[in-house]
């Protein structure tokens, strides 16, 4: 494998500290309460990690095939993390979606 896609490869590999501050700036201060919403971020934030390891080891193991349909999910990821944003009530949209609501057939 060529020199520069690893160390691609590592830097994205390192993103993992990130996703942990995230999940720290979605909790907030610690007032050890939950809300749906954070149920539901935390949701996309384990999917969204989950397919970047899965698309460095594809890609640490020249699996390029199998590697590319994981950007297209990433990018699914970002939209459901935007999903909230776009509706009147980002409370009811994470209830129906944690009660098994398809995203995709939310309006």
């Amino acid at each position: 494998m060529d020199q520069q896609i690893a160390e691609a490869i590592q830097n994205l590999r390192e993103y993992r500290d990130r996703y942990f501050e995230t999940a720290k700036t979605v909790l907030g201060e610690a007032s050890g309460t939950l809300w749906k919403s954070d149920f539901y971020y935390f949701g996309v934030l384990n999917r969204s990690y989950c397919l970047l390891r899965g698309f460095c080891d594809l890609l640490s193991s020249e699996n390029f095939l199998s590697a590319i349909p994981l950007v297209r999910l990433q990018l699914d990821c970002c939209l459901r993390a935007a999903a909230p944003g776009w509706v009147k009530d980002p409370s009811a949209f994470a209830s129906l979606v944690l009660g098994g609501m398809p995203v995709k057939k939310l309006k």
